[in-house]
């Protein structure tokens, strides 16, 4: 019998969410055992991005083209996560961007890549899966608007 392959207590992650002060924001926070932070994303929720979307809030979408072409968030500006550093130069970073993928694992990522880079961005938790949830509008098709 082979022995189990175990990850070191070192190596793991303890993960929390926090309030932050502005309003419909998270902040995720990643901890290492010894309290250690290594991680931030912010995120809102699908009721902050709806409201947020009638006010004309700038969303990208990091899912692959045939998941946007399927159907997307109007308005919303397709920068697949596999090739989101070339699809950047439409992005504003003088407003926040809203990262949406199928269901907030990519747009975590994204969310902290765009950070690193300069850009306030948040990642949309529950991805475009909690946006069909709700009565909001869908745009299938190559078409942002």
């Amino acid at each position: 019998m082979r022995p189990v392959h175990r990850e070191p207590l070192a190596h793991r992650r303890i993960r929390c969410v926090a309030a932050v002060p502005r309003a419909g924001r998270q902040l995720d926070r990643t901890y290492t055992p010894w309290g250690m932070l290594a991680n931030m994303t912010h995120t809102v929720d699908i009721h902050t991005l709806s409201a947020r979307h009638a006010d004309g809030a700038f969303v990208l979408d990091v899912r692959e083209p045939r998941e946007y072409l399927a159907g997307h968030v109007p308005g919303s500006v397709l920068a697949p996560m596999s090739r989101i550093t070339s699809a950047l130069s439409g992005v504003p970073k003088d407003r926040t961007v809203h990262i949406i993928c199928e269901s907030g694992n990519r747009s975590r990522a994204m969310a902290d890549l765009l950070e690193r880079l300069g850009y306030e961005a948040v990642s949309v938790d529950g991805g475009y899966a909690a946006w069909t949830s709700g009565d909001r509008p869908v745009v299938a098709g190559p078409r942002a608007a």
